[in-house]
């Protein structure tokens, strides 16, 4: 992020300098508060945190960026991205909106929607080696919930953010099988999915996510 977008950002955390301002600013926190994500200490908490780890992105666009891609780790301009790493964004990647420096926005791309020269393992957070059968993820899916009534939920996450398992009914019926959902970020290589999904079943199986009496799952919640 350019000094000059950081500068502008800055401006947002001052004290309006008059009626105008301030009713701006009572906006955006109405419209924040509206998107009810951070209703929990546990939801503000991580809001901090991914704030603190977006060093290059003043604290509200951080902000921004949470709420339009949760688990983002960097975000930078296409402009930056082609002169510092060699990339570019990736045909029909959705751009991330952040406010500019006399404005009125900018825009940023995600590390994941991004190509070009590579990067080092270490700017991803879930590396995986290895390939995947063509087909493989969505056969997969299919056999998950025809057999086993469990649903893929395919996730727009940033790469910070691999996936979740949990529980969808609890009936308790010995005869029927409880359903269960795995969310899966679509945006991540199909190597990682396949990390993914073996993960998040685990934590069904072994009772993570509440117990499942036909499958003779325990709660070990």
């Amino acid at each position: 992020m350019s000094t000059d977008a950081r500068s502008g950002q800055a401006d947002l955390f001052e004290h309006p300098a008059n009626a105008e301002d301030e009713q701006t600013r009572a906006l955006i926190d109405q419209l924040i508060a509206d998107t009810r994500l951070y209703d929990s200490a546990g939801a503000v908490k991580e809001l901090l945190d991914f704030t603190v780890k977006l060093r290059h992105i003043a604290p509200f666009n951080a902000m921004l960026l949470h709420v339009q891609k949760p688990g983002l780790t960097f975000a930078a301009r296409a402009k930056d991205w082609q002169e510092r790493f060699r990339r570019r964004p990736k045909r029909h990647a959705r751009p991330l909106v952040v406010l500019r420096n006399f404005g009125p926005v900018d825009f940023v791309y995600d590390v994941l929607d991004t190509e070009g020269e590579p990067l080092p393992e270490a700017a991803f957070s879930f590396p995986t080696l290895g390939t995947v059968p063509t087909g493989w993820p969505s056969a997969a899916e299919l056999r998950l919930r025809d057999k086993s009534a469990i649903h893929v939920l395919w996730l727009d996450r940033g790469d910070g953010s691999a996936g979740h398992a949990r529980l969808l009914t609890r009936h308790g019926d010995k005869n029927r099988l409880e359903r269960f959902e795995v969310g899966i970020n679509r945006n991540h290589p199909a190597a990682t999915q396949v990390v993914t999904l073996a993960h998040e079943l685990a934590h069904i199986y072994l009772g993570h996510c509440g117990a499942d009496v036909k499958r003779g799952v325990s709660d070990c919640q």
